[in-house]
């Protein structure tokens, strides 16, 4: 172990001096230990069961574990400014629309609300090819539709209209 693995490592030790990547790879590795050691034992029987939760405990643990100890070089956070709050606003509306979305679910069935809303996310988000729009969400609900429905036998809610 050389002194740069050493350096790299001590940013367990100063945490007001890790940049935000590091702070959430801190975050992640913390869930994932808290997983590791206290959920998965007390909430999960039996050694089979609990292959697949540990499994995306070490899934997501490398790559927590990776931006801990990444120290490249970027220019200084800029403080909260007009970037973060387009960033908040966008948030904002995307859960709106994910909203509308789930309370229209009961009304006009599973399809034609999912068509809806994946026409609002693609237009909000930029998508102006009109072929695109319409495709993407024709073809991603027909599949759900054959493999949940038809291959799987899993009825989608159906609404008042559909």
């Amino acid at each position: 172990m050389g002194f740069s693995s050493f350096s790299s490592f001590s940013c367990f030790l100063r945490i007001g001096e890790m940049k935000t990547d590091q702070k959430l790879g801190l975050a992640l590795l913390i869930f994932c230990l808290i997983m590791w050691f206290l959920i998965i034992p007390n909430q999960v029987m039996g050694k089979a069961q609990s292959l697949f939760p540990r499994i995306i405990t070490i899934f997501i643990g490398i790559p927590s574990f990776l931006l801990i100890i990444s120290r490249k070089d970027s220019p200084k956070e800029t403080p909260f400014g007009l970037e973060e709050k387009k960033g908040i606003a966008r948030v904002t509306i995307t859960a709106i629309i994910f909203f509308i979305y789930i309370f229209i679910i009961d009304f006009l069935g599973y399809f034609i609300s999912s068509f809806l809303a994946s026409l609002a996310f693609m237009l909000y988000f930029g998508a102006r090819d009109w072929k695109k729009i319409i495709l993407i969400p024709v073809m991603l609900l027909l599949f759900i539709y054959f493999l949940i429905e038809k291959l799987l036998g899993f009825p989608l809610p159906s609404g008042i209209i559909f």
